[in-house]
């Protein structure tokens, strides 16, 4: 979508060919909505003969938000990946780069990364944003989801100001909600459109779903399900909403992997999984020759989980705070681990001093430094003629002396008239 400018600038209706086509692919609820608006599209603008079109048509179940809004991509766009790595490795390679410098700076661009997310997991764990709203799901999501996640949250629910909820049907249970929302097109000139959406509710589980799939898609509830729940004024929401990957508390798996750019050594976490991995490589190693110990000990295991399962508050209380990150850092940047830039690369092309020159060039260069150390060191010189070489047609060269204060030598004139020969007969 981000040629159409380029594929379709020479057509005489280009502004509402682009309305429409943005409209064809963006407000199209079900893949049956856009292929009929798009066959109005190609009748209306006689599009039939465009290549470009005819192959993104081709291509549609792969990138019409209609065709793949059920399916989970977490927010991800098809080029976030490659923006995502150049972003990573900004400001530590470039173009000139050896191997060897890459190897380096790549581990200095994991410290910073770890770093960055430490100090934002920190900061998600001892920190809330305001709410807005005064449900009490809001402050389901604020305990469980990260800062950066709440914000998502905070601005669906800014969102439903445009919601107009109508209370459909009741069947079976469920519950049918109409709502009418008017969307900002242009922020220029304030424009909005108004978009219809369904919302089914179930008045017993409360699971809620929504024709816009934004929850199947990214993971993000929609302002249309939260309007739903304003009206119900639910405290709570089922826990299937709340994604684990986005959770403050979540302890991610690769973390506990030792590697040279964490400071392992400061972490006492690190220090307790050690501890107990080793007890549990001896345990296992002395089970596994046997079925009955093996289910014992998977049982006991089991209970364990189960029983520290209802102390979660005794892990909260022991999170890190912001000072403890900082802290660490610092400490870790004084064992000579900062992060540097790269170095900066050469120049491409010969640079201009070291431009191959002339015999005769080097000698008249020669002539000028000489000149600069006997005009310091001669003021009382007598006076000796100074050469001018002047050429005629046919490559005939004469020598004019002419007298001057200036002290260069009758030798620096047998040196050019020499010079002047030898490339005569080159």
């Amino acid at each position: 979508m981000k040629k159409i400018r380029d594929k379709l600038k020479s057509c005489n209706e280009y502004k509402a060919i682009k309305t429409s086509l943005k409209s064809a692919v963006y407000d199209s609820l079900y893949p049956v909505d856009f292929e009929r608006n798009w066959a109005d599209l190609i009748n209306q603008f006689n599009l039939q003969s465009n290549d470009w079109l005819a192959g993104l048509y081709k291509e549609r179940h792969r990138w019409v938000p209609a065709f793949v809004k059920d399916t989970f991509w977490a927010g991800m766009s098809t080029t976030q990946r490659s923006e995502s790595m150049n972003a990573f490795f900004d400001g530590y390679v470039h173009s000139n780069t050896t191997l060897k410098e890459f190897v380096g700076q790549y581990e200095n661009a994991l410290r910073k990364k770890v770093q960055k997310e430490e100090e934002a997991d920190a900061h998600s764990l001892n920190f809330q944003i305001q709410k807005v709203s005064p449900y009490g799901f809001e402050d389901q999501f604020q305990q469980a989801y990260t800062i950066g996640k709440c914000k998502q949250f905070r601005e669906q629910v800014a969102q439903t100001i445009g919601c107009n909820l109508t209370t459909g049907p009741v069947v079976n249970g469920i519950s049918q909600f109409y709502i009418e929302q008017d969307i900002l097109v242009g922020k220029k000139k304030n424009l909005f459109k108004t978009c219809n959406f369904l919302v089914h509710f179930n008045e017993e589980s409360a699971e809620t779903n929504c024709n816009c799939r934004l929850f199947e898609s990214k993971g993000m509830v929609c302002s249309h399900m939260i309007s739903v729940w304003s009206k119900k004024k639910l405290e709570a929401v089922p826990d299937k909403y709340i994604l684990r990957r986005w959770m403050k508390n979540l302890v991610r798996s690769h973390t506990k992997i030792k590697v040279s750019y964490v400071n392992w050594e400061r972490k006492p976490e690190f220090a307790r999984y050690d501890s107990l991995l080793g007890l549990f490589n001896e345990a296992a190693d002395n089970a596994i020759y046997s079925i009955a110990k093996t289910d014992r000990m998977a049982a006991r295991l089991r209970e364990i989980k189960a029983e520290n399962a209802l102390y979660d508050e005794e892990c909260l209380s022991n999170m890190p705070t912001v000072g403890d990150v900082q802290n660490d850092l610092e400490s870790f940047q004084d064992k000579s681990y900062t992060v540097g830039d790269p170095s900066k690369g050469p120049r491409r092309g010969r640079p201009p001093t070291k431009r191959k020159q002339s015999m005769t060039e080097q000698i008249i260069r020669n002539n000028t430094k000489s000149n600069k150390r006997v005009q310091c060191s001669c003021a009382n010189a007598t006076s000796i003629p100074d050469v001018e070489v002047h050429t005629h047609g046919a490559g005939f060269h004469e020598i004019v002396m002419q007298e001057s204060e200036n002290v260069i030598g009758w030798n620096n004139a047998f040196e050019i008239l020499l010079m002047l020969l030898i490339q005569d007969r080159m």
